[in-house]
């Protein structure tokens, strides 16, 4: 035998009616079905009640909807009324005039008004099942479900329920009749209703599963199972087939919706499954909670989390080692009807936090004023504290248990995308780790723990990093597009998911979840003007600042998002040419900071250096040709092209600056040069190199019309001894840039177009020097250099 349980969203209109018997005529099994009220009428009710109380006219409003709404479910399914669902619908309006005149709505007139949901529903539920030619019977859980008075969250009597009920479902069962029975409520011994608290029709199927000796019981609802996740939040949550009872409780205590926080207790003694279904999909099997599951892989198996509550402290350094503070707390919690979610002690024992529901706050704390008014008086307790709009997360799984290092990857993960956590508890069960934070940080926080602890796979977790662009010009475009064409693959191989959460320009910018939108559509005519609000940004671990501009202006931005701990890549040089003061604070900063590309493109050079470095080489020399474009330009002049000719064709191909003549000049070199001399430790500024412009023109134009003859000539005439390349060199004190000629043994003599080169001269590597040498220029070769940058950070956070 089954008992099938339906909520509110599974019958809360007539076509869901008819889904429910199509679902019933599915399943042969002996069964019992247990409904709720229509989606939204408790709450209408209650409503109703409350309005009634304050003499308030607009609880007629209130309850011609709920009158309407039942009209018309009936008018749609029979094309007419319930004798007997329009009796209730008269004794209900009755009790709210006898509340308007009274002026009083006790806890039990509220159960009695509320009842009504599900009273009307089995009515309405069991004559459509009859006409459709499904032997059926309404049942009241009132006339055999006993519990104690406690009205709104009454508990049942087991005993007592078992005796009244075995008689009742042996005659309907012997009859072949499909009992359709009112969820959520009961009555005291005496006959008064009471309810088992909101969502309690799921106890109702369970305590039902447990008097019959039910096979299963099953929770028909609106999605697949017990999710990873709030799907509302995670787009990629996902049911879970197995849980256990336990890790059932933790998530419905700690919000979980599809669960009634008591609904596993009366099976769990005698190990009957419950299985969680969807209405709307009912060929899928959905989720079996299970007293324990054999071979379960899965450590973790979802996050929750309850908001709308209130953080309560008693502080004071009178609390220190006195016994019974605790035990006074938790009376004055239980004086004012107050439920504790969770509690955090400090190990000195001078404060005691407490989580409770907003609502009840404010009624907790009096009691507690009240409880320590001596202590507060003496200073002893300096004072009892609230803070609102904070949230509980909790992170659940049995596999948990015993296995090490779970806190820190949720910590970790946490603190990566900038998120403060208030209050931590975890109980001896190792089943669950809770924590609190602002109520605004609960989908950050729910999103990046599904994503980076795998619950989104059912593999190890992802690391999420997420991009802010400044700069969508030749190597931002090529950026995008590379990232776009790659993150399938990073993902899947690098465990790295790379997302944008923003892009800006010069002159607007688009910031958030919005930004895929753009990159995706290509779009780069973004919404917003003026400067950007980058303030929840720049304190996030997991964000990478993305420099390709061309700009000088970046440079404050990356200072500031380094110090509160995100994260900078760069490809442009003048952030790092500056004075050395500024280019300690980039480099020495809280987050990462890698710039490689701004020396070799996408050339390991930096890194090299830095590794031959950190094993205690010593840096004596480097000759290097830091330019591809130069590379390219004097590759075709050393073979007798035109120099006009080369410029414009390395313009073409995207090899130079944005203005050629920094390349021509000698600028874009000299650049790189200082960078280079910084980071084997020279303490220079750029007007201690070495140097004098190539040319003087500082435009195209200007030196087509003035000095192209001049620079003809002196390259001509440094050729008659071999190739003519611009040089860095970096020797002891010395820093020089310069063109020099290369006979046909030097290494330069054979550079192809466009290839930098770096020969490094260490202490170990005197005479046969490390070479670095490779393509370093074109838009896609930076980009190339810049992800793996982005990627060496996703790899380290």
């Amino acid at each position: 035998m089954i008992v099938m349980k339906f909520g509110g969203t599974s019958v809360g209109s007539a076509e869901k009616i008819r889904n429910l018997k199509e679902i019933i005529e599915r399943f042969d099994e002996e069964k019992v079905i247990v409904v709720s009220a229509m989606s939204g009428i408790t709450d209408s009710l209650i409503r109703a009640g409350e309005l009634s109380q304050k003499g308030d006219k607009d609880y007629l409003k209130e309850y011609l909807k709920i009158r309407d709404r039942h009209l018309s479910v009936m008018e749609e399914l029979f094309l007419k009324t319930i004798k007997d669902v329009e009796k209730l619908l008269e004794e209900l309006l009755n009790i709210l005039k006898s509340i308007e005149v009274l002026g009083e709505l006790t806890p039990r007139a509220l159960d009695t008004i509320v009842s009504f949901g599900e009273r009307m529903n089995v009515r309405i539920i069991s004559e459509y099942l009859n006409r459709s030619g499904i032997k059926s019977t309404y049942l009241d859980a009132n006339k055999f479900l006993i519990t104690t008075d406690d009205f709104g969250h009454a508990s049942p009597i087991y005993e007592k329920i078992k005796e009244k009920a075995k008689p009742i479902f042996e005659k309907i069962f012997s009859e072949k009749i499909i009992p359709v029975v009112t969820g959520f409520i009961g009555a005291t011994e005496d006959g008064r209703i009471t309810t088992l608290g909101r969502g309690g029709s799921d106890f109702t199927a369970t305590i039902l599963g447990r008097i019959l000796d039910a096979r299963e019981v099953w929770i028909w609802t609106d999605v697949d199972g017990v999710m990873t996740a709030d799907p509302r939040i995670t787009e990629d949550a996902k049911p879970l087939p197995y849980i256990s009872y336990i890790e059932a409780a933790e998530l419905s205590y700690y919000g979980a919706k599809v669960l009634h926080p008591k609904t596993l207790s009366p099976v769990m003694e005698k190990n009957i499954p419950v299985r969680i279904k969807n209405t709307f999909n009912p060929d899928f099997s959905g989720t079996l909670i299970v007293k324990r599951i054999r071979k379960d892989k899965n450590i973790i198996k979802s996050i929750t989390y309850i908001k709308n509550l209130s953080l309560v402290s008693v502080n004071g350094k009178g609390m220190l080692g006195i016994p019974g503070i605790a035990a006074r707390v938790f009376k004055s919690a239980w004086r004012s009807k107050t439920n504790i979610l969770m509690i955090s002690q400090s190990s000195s024992e001078q404060n005691i936090c407490l989580v409770v529901k907003k609502d009840e706050a404010d009624n907790f704390i009096k009691f507690l004023f009240k409880e320590f008014e001596r202590e507060i008086e003496r200073k002893e307790i300096e004072g009892v504290l609230k803070e609102d709009g904070i949230a509980i997360i909790s992170v659940v799984g049995a596999g948990m248990k015993g296995t090490p290092g779970i806190a820190g990857k949720v910590f970790s993960t946490l603190g990566r995308h900038g998120i403060n956590i208030i209050a931590i508890a975890q109980g001896s069960s190792e089943y669950n780790i809770s924590f609190v934070v602002r109520e605004s940080e609960v989908r950050e926080a729910v999103k990046s723990l599904h994503t980076e602890l795998g619950l989104s796979l059912d593999k190890e977790g992802i690391k999420v990093v997420e991009i802010v662009q400044f700069g969508v010009g030749k190597v931002g475009k090529s950026l995008i597009k590379l990232i776009l064409s790659e993150r399938k693959r990073i993902e899947k191989e690098e465990r790295i998911r790379i997302v944008y959460r923003g892009l800006l320009r010069s002159n607007s910018y688009v910031l958030g979840e919005e930004t895929e939108k753009y990159i995706k559509e290509e779009n780069f005519n973004f919404p917003k003007k003026g400067k950007p609000d980058l303030s929840e940004l720049i304190r996030k671990r997991n964000t990478v600042f993305v420099d390709v501009t061309n700009s000088d202006e970046i440079t404050d931005i990356l200072i500031d998002a380094l110090k509160h701990g995100a994260n900078a890549v760069t490809s442009n040089k003048k952030n790092l040419v500056k004075s050395f003061k500024i280019f300690k604070s980039l480099t020495d900063s809280k987050g990462k900071f890698y710039f490689e590309t701004t020396v070799g493109a996408s050339l390991p050079v930096i890194k090299t250096l830095l590794n031959l470095m950190e094993t205690g080489d010593k840096i004596k020399r480097i000759v290097s040709l830091p330019s591809g474009s130069l590379s390219f330009i004097f590759h075709h002049l050393n073979r007798g092209k035109d120099i006009v000719e080369a410029i414009e064709l390395a313009m073409k191909l995207g090899y130079t600056e944005p203005n050629p003549m920094d390349d021509l000049k000698g600028t874009d070199i000299l650049r790189k040069t200082l960078i280079l001399a910084r980071i084997i430790g020279k303490k220079i500024e750029l007007s201690h190199v070495d140097f004098e412009e190539f040319v003087k023109s500082n435009s195209l134009e200007d030196f087509k019309k003035g000095e192209i003859g001049i620079f003809r000539d002196r390259i001509n005439k440094m050729r008659e001894s071999g190739f003519v390349y611009p040089v860095s060199r970096i020797e002891g004190r010395k820093v020089k840039v310069s063109l020099e000629v290369f006979g046909k043994n030097s290494e330069f003599y054979n550079l192809k177009p466009g290839e930098n080169i770096f020969l490094i001269y260490t202490k170990r590597y005197n005479k046969n020097p490390v070479i670095i040498k490779g393509i370093g220029a074109g838009p896609l070769i930076t980009a190339s250099g810049v992800l793996s940058d982005i990627l060496r950070v996703g790899r380290e956070i």
